[in-house]
């Protein structure tokens, strides 16, 4: 599959594959002409990465995960500490088998939805083709 289908079917620009392929998070495979050919494989990983990104996971964490040297539980868990840690979120524990734990956003956390709506607006309204 080549670059273009990439594209349109994982929905992340042609820079950003790119970018991710020299950051080492994707190993893409040469045809003889020397043309990146892209496999499932390769599409899985870029959907991996988008979903990530979106989790605001950074690449270097995202290389710690792929490398098994780091779980998403931790990486989440320890996201989910600084959020507390900033007075986003709140964390509800209940006394409970199995254990049971919820997160809310503070009034601090609301505070943000207007600002982070109006930035998604923006990069939607922005958006480079």
């Amino acid at each position: 599959m080549k670059i273009k289908q990439v594209e349109e079917l994982v929905g992340i620009t042609r820079k950003n594959i790119r970018f991710y392929e020299d950051q080492g998070l994707l190993n893409v495979e040469r045809a003889e002409n020397g043309y990146r050919e892209y496999h499932t494989a390769d599409i899985a990983r870029l959907q991996e990465i988008k979903l990530f990104r979106k989790m605001d996971i950074s690449i270097e964490e995202m290389k710690l995960l792929f490398e098994k040297k780091k779980s998403l539980q931790i990486c989440l868990e320890q996201h989910l500490k600084e959020l507390e840690a900033d007075g986003l979120i709140v964390r509800k524990v209940y006394p409970q088998i199995p254990p049971k734990v919820e997160y809310s956003l503070t009034d601090r956390g609301h505070s943000l939805m207007e600002v982070l709506d109006k930035l998604c607006d923006w990069g939607n309204e922005n958006r480079l083709p």
